[in-house]
């Protein structure tokens, strides 16, 4: 790498660090592919997978760029939106042949199957929330074991 393509990374990443409002972020997520692209050795391949029960697009450009900036080049996969159990389930499916290392599990609360009556009890309440858990742990723990991937759910 030429010393100038070293001094573009150090100020792109000092710049990534400083940064605080969306636009700023988006605009510098795609200086940091440009000049990740450009660079030969040095980062460190990861494969992400992102599953949502919600749209995620507009968060993927700052999550790439947040990974450049600890030293890892992304490959990001991105299953159908809504399709989280059907996707972590499916042994056969694109995200398990995708084999990623991290997986994350972002589930908006106005997907959540069902809420407690409105006059439930604390125990009705906790009962209620353990099953919706279990309902998406144990599709996670199912898909950790086949693939080895870690698992963070929001």
């Amino acid at each position: 790498m030429t010393t100038e393509a070293l001094d573009a990374w150090r100020g792109w990443v000092r710049d990534w660090s400083a940064a605080h409002d969306y636009s700023t972020l988006l605009r510098l997520s795609r200086t940091g592919e440009k000049l990740a692209a450009q660079m030969d050795a040095g980062l460190v391949p990861v494969r992400v997978a992102v599953v949502s029960s919600a749209t995620i697009d507009f968060v993927l450009p700052i999550l790439k760029a947040s990974l450049l900036g600890t030293g890892l080049r992304p490959s990001v996969f991105v299953a159908p939106y809504g399709q989280v159990l059907t996707s972590l389930l499916d042994p056969d499916g694109p995200l398990a042949r995708f084999q990623p290392q991290v997986t994350i599990i972002a589930s908006a609360t106005a997907h959540i199957p069902g809420w407690p009556a409105l006059g439930a009890s604390l125990d009705e309440v906790e009962r209620h929330i353990d099953e919706i858990c279990r309902s998406l742990l144990e599709p996670c723990a199912t898909f950790h074991e086949r693939t080895g991937s870690e698992i963070v759910v929001d």
